[in-house]
């Protein structure tokens, strides 16, 4: 692997790490705060790990089968906020 994508990997890895103390402290309010318009912080917490869960799963079936290509096009059909919303409807 060259150092650019340890690099990458590294940075990759420590983001869980970084959104807990970023996000650590924050009361209700202040988590819920949308500024009128828009996610809040939990929605956005929820969209970018719920995307992390489905994007191992798809880059690890790549890798483990050499490449096999798997079909994505239902992912696009409906909108990011869509999928938030059905994300957060579940938890």
């Amino acid at each position: 692997m060259t150092d650019k994508y340890t690099t990458m990997l590294k940075k990759y890895l420590q983001f869980p790490g970084r959104l807990e103390v970023a996000i650590a402290g924050f009361d209700k309010p202040k988590l819920d705060l949308t500024l009128g318009t828009g996610w809040a912080i939990p929605e956005y917490v929820h969209h970018t790990v719920k995307g992390e869960m489905m994007w191992q799963i798809y880059l690890g079936a790549r890798i483990g089968t050499n490449g096999i290509e798997i079909p994505f096009h239902w992912f696009f059909t409906i909108t990011q906020h869509d999928w938030t919303e059905r994300w957060i409807s579940e938890k």
